[in-house]
């Protein structure tokens, strides 16, 4: 009889262990995988795709400062336009470009960051690389308009400005004949230039998340 009690305790005290363990690792598992759950360390700000499409764009860090981005369409709202968004602690001064009357965002090579197009395209890499160059980084990014709609689809008309956002883009004056002026942003980073056509997003992160997919 003995014998039987001490098997019967000695089951009991192994699945109480084995529930304590599981649930304890199913405790920490979603709290290090729900990055969206920590509210204090969040941005947001509305922004608009090229088919006209209004969005919310939620950043969210996670314990590790990795960036996750979710966007949600939302209804249109005023005074919202494509755009090149830059946030402002990222501290990031434009250069004047030299073979046009552009500017020119030359990457840090302080860190990785990340040009996220808002229409779920792939984001662009810009990985640190060394440097004794002052203007040198490790890519830029340059935001230009072009002009969509008007009696003279000229893009001279068309002109990026830096608002408290980013980059957006305004006729140069009300005779220029263009009626819709709309961002283009080239990016290079390496080797590779790439063109993005419509709202995009400057970030500094080792890695990012945007709407569920990983990019590192």
């Amino acid at each position: 009889m003995k014998k039987i009690n001490i098997k019967l305790v000695s089951a009991i005290i192994v699945i109480s262990v084995l529930t304590v363990i599981t649930f304890f690792y199913a405790c920490n598992k979603t709290e290090n995988n729900d990055i969206t759950s920590n509210q204090e360390n969040k941005t947001d700000f509305f922004a608009k795709n090229l088919d006209g499409t209004c969005l919310k764009v939620e950043i969210y860090r996670d314990k590790k400062n990795n960036a996750q981005i979710v966007t949600k369409v939302v209804e249109n709202k005023a005074n919202i336009d494509l755009g090149l968004y830059i946030p402002k602690n990222l501290n990031i001064k434009p250069e004047q470009s030299k073979d046009n009357d552009s500017v020119v965002i030359i990457i840090p090579s302080d860190a990785i960051y990340w040009l996220v197009p808002l229409d779920n395209q792939t984001p662009i890499k810009f990985d640190p690389i060394n440097s004794t160059k002052e203007s040198s980084g490790s890519g830029y990014v340059r935001p230009e308009c072009e002009c969509f709609e008007g009696t003279s689809l000229s893009n001279s008309c068309c002109e990026a400005k830096m608002t408290d956002k980013g980059y957006m883009c305004f006729k140069k004056n009300d005779t220029c004949g263009c009626t819709t002026c709309k961002i283009k942003v080239t990016a290079r980073s390496g080797t590779i230039e790439t063109t993005i056509f419509g709202s995009c997003y400057l970030i500094k992160s080792n890695s990012i998340t945007v709407n569920g997919v990983i990019y590192e």
